[in-house]
């Protein structure tokens, strides 16, 4: 069964979700390629910051029932979810993802609703839960996999959640929900090895004009990090006040070392 509603409706939704911080929290102005750099570079959407860039690929997918699908034997009979990569005669489009992914800077996912019915996507726009209701693949997982070949990507999710991609059948990791996906991304945050280096990442988003305060909890949770998490938190408030302060600063042209 193919999706009521477009890949346009979809990234509509899950954008407005984005932006409105409800997904990854604040991580920058949405940034869109025109057709011919959406060509060049692979990805729909990139928000940037600092500490991070998110990719985002979206991708309508169609659901899977008779028994006479080609991967239903994988899923043990179950119902499940596929869409496919584009080969690279055709596009580009998979191996410029996957080669953006090898920096660990980088998170690039394809994005694909776990639901077909327009209903459903209805009722998921308007509670703001189309996140919540997709489900993400990370492009980092596909390092043995021939990213040249067109390949489908298939997922389950009762009776417990499962992803593969074909055609060489291979399990893979992926995300249910925007909270799930965070959680991942989180875990996997560095952990500064001095002060220094964690002062150096904060005076570049200074210099940037980023509004210190927005990322304070980030911050802490980096902070404790340092120095093998002995954490001090008043020595904590201390720089951040101190930071914030030397900003203020420069934004009136009274201290000039972020010009």
């Amino acid at each position: 069964m193919r999706s009521k509603f477009s890949e346009t409706q979809f990234s509509f939704g899950i954008m407005r979700e984005i932006v409105d911080g409800l997904v990854f929290g604040y991580v920058g102005v949405p940034i869109f390629p025109s057709l011919i750099q959406e060509g060049e570079h692979g990805w729909d959407v990139r928000f940037d910051s600092s500490m991070t860039a998110y990719f985002l690929q979206f991708k309508v997918a169609e659901k899977l029932t008779s028994k006479n699908a080609k991967e239903m034997s994988a899923f043990s009979g179950n119902p499940y979810f596929r869409f496919k990569t584009y080969p690279d005669y055709q596009s580009k489009q998979h191996e410029l993802l996957f080669s953006l992914s090898k920096n660990d800077r980088n998170n690039v996912f394809y994005c694909a609703p776990a639901f077909i019915s327009i209903k459903e996507f209805e009722a998921n726009f308007l509670n703001k839960k189309i996140a919540q209701e997709s489900f993400f693949v990370n492009l980092k997982d596909f390092s043995d996999v021939n990213n040249t070949e067109q390949h489908s990507i298939c997922f389950q999710l009762n009776p417990i959640s499962k992803f593969m991609i074909f055609s060489n059948p291979k399990e893979i990791k992926g995300f249910v929900g925007w909270n799930n996906l965070r959680q991942s991304v989180s875990e996997q945050n560095k952990r500064y090895q001095s002060i220094s280096e964690f002062t150096i990442e904060t005076y570049v988003l200074l210099r940037e004009h980023v509004d210190i305060m927005k990322y304070v909890e980030y911050f802490q949770e980096q902070y404790s990090k340092t120095l093998m998490n002995k954490y001090e938190s008043s020595e904590f408030w201390t720089l951040i006040k101190f930071m914030a302060i030397v900003q203020s600063l420069a934004m009136l042209g009274i201290f000039t070392c972020f010009e």
